[in-house]
């Protein structure tokens, strides 16, 4: 009898301990819903529940509506049960700093591909006499990004012919899959859900996107696999480019394969973005279509610039140079929040305690709203650049450069990408007309993490010169 006592007062005991910890668990769980992060202000909903951060992502509008959040509610907004979201630029630079505490959030995850589980753009230029035809330029700078991030990434390009219907069914896949991963960044824990069914035996193809069962990220990750193995082959030799460096410092197969499609995917999206806003915002304003033309044909009559331009040639070129930085002010390609978690004891920012394990999103639109941009931020002013003093310049490009990260968070394809988009907007403006074939509504922008064009309808024709 005394043993079996024994053994039900061990047993209530064990009861009374996992009913402390269940009722504990739920209070926390209701104190960091509800309480947690209460003194500061927000939409209603995003207090209680990470539903308000999908319907944003969901309304292809993400920017706008966090650009609205800190302009109605201040530098530190709640957007969610345990997120924060801030425009303020030196919260950014503490956040991102080199010696930050702070580590990336769980919206990495949704960054992840894992595989096992050049021809160039042809500009077609339109006879004045025959009848215009519109060209998708949105489309057309986007494949040709593409190409020339393969080229960098693994010296050939993506496999592409010039059957206009396979590369119709890749552009059409890439657009129609492109939010997925911003709805994974957003609900926690769905990405490790998902990476686990996929675990069981035919489950992968029915759940994630494959090289077997998708003709748009399918393709960049089937072309990533070939690649890499023709690479790691025994009697491979090595290339200077850079997979080749990745396999220099050690990266396995499988790991180089991965980075690949990354790369791909990240170094071709945000500069085709930022090309198509460069177009857009000088095609449509003639004052600054005519100093830009102005600036060209001098440079070419004097000789300075060379066919095709080089990127040192193109770095010269003072009112180019601020049409591409007051695009990427304002209209930063990358939106994700890429939210960063805070550390251990928690930290103040803006004067205001923030609690161990808060996540900070960072508003890339509210940013290059600072007020070290002058009047009408909102506005595509590329002169803003060239009357600037030399100090509120520094000041400018300091926080203007937060669009490509900070710190250890930097984007390491950004030579890349200026090169790209140098190179690329000069040829088509010294060489061709271009009509926007609906100015009012020049496209759709599906804003998913990253700007993301659609039927941008240009007229190309090719350029008279006096």
């Amino acid at each position: 009898m005394a043993i079996i006592s024994t053994e039900l007062i061990t047993l209530r005991n064990a009861g009374l301990f996992l009913g402390i910890l269940l009722v504990y668990a739920i209070f926390r769980r209701v104190f960091i819903r509800f309480f947690h992060l209460s003194n500061f202000a927000g939409p209603k909903l995003a207090g209680y529940t990470r539903y308000w951060l999908i319907k944003t992502y969901a309304s292809k509008d993400s920017a706008n509506i966090f650009l609205d959040a800190n302009k109605h509610f201040g530098k530190l907004v709640r957007i969610g049960p345990n997120t924060l979201l801030t425009d303020d630029p030196e919260i950014n630079w503490r956040v991102l700093g080199p010696h930050s505490n702070y580590r990336r959030g769980k919206w990495f995850d949704s960054l992840r591909f894992d595989p096992h589980y050049t021809k160039q753009m042809q500009l077609k230029a339109v006879d004045k006499t025959s009848s215009a035809r519109s060209y998708d330029l949105a489309r057309n700078v986007r494949m040709m990004t593409l190409e020339i991030a393969a080229w960098v990434c693994f010296s050939e390009g993506l496999g592409f012919g010039y059957e206009e219907e396979e590369r119709d069914e890749f552009q059409k896949s890439i657009e129609e899959n492109a939010p997925y991963a911003q709805y994974l960044s957003t609900i926690h824990g769905l990405f490790s859900l998902i990476y686990t069914i996929c675990s069981i035996p035919g489950m992968k193809n029915r759940m994630v996107l494959t090289e077997h069962n998708n003709p748009g990220i399918g393709k960049i990750m089937k072309v990533s696999r070939i690649v890499t193995e023709k690479r790691y082959a025994p009697d491979a030799k090595p290339v200077n480019d850079m997979l080749g460096s990745w396999m220099k410092r050690g990266l396995t197969q499988h790991e180089a394969e991965t980075e690949t499609s990354i790369a791909l995917v990240t170094g071709a999206f945000p500069s085709s973005a930022a090309i198509n806003v460069v177009v857009l915002h000088v095609a449509t304003n003639p004052l600054i279509l005519s100093r830009l033309r102005n600036e060209l044909d001098a440079a070419v009559a004097k000789g300075e610039i060379s066919t095709p331009i080089t990127n040192a040639q193109a770095m010269k070129l003072p009112y180019f140079q601020a049409c591409v930085s007051e695009a990427l002010r304002r209209f930063p390609p990358i939106t994700q929040l890429r939210e960063r978690v805070a550390p251990p004891g928690g930290d103040t920012l803006d004067g205001r305690y923030v609690p161990a394990g808060t996540q900070i999103g960072l508003n890339a639109w509210g940013l290059q709203r600072h007020p070290c941009f002058g009047d009408e931020p909102e506005v595509y002013r590329p002169e803003r650049w060239l009357e600037a003093d030399e100090k509120r310049l520094m000041e400018m490009n300091k926080v203007q450069a937060l669009v490509f990260g900070y710190g250890g968070t930097k984007c390491l394809g950004v030579t890349q990408a200026m090169m790209i988009i140098n190179k690329v907007l000069i040829e088509l403006f010294r060489t061709f007309d271009i009509e926007v074939v609906n100015p009012m509504k020049p496209w759709v922008d599906q804003c998913n993490g990253v700007s993301f064009h659609q039927d941008f309808f240009v007229r190309l024709e090719k350029r008279v010169r006096g």
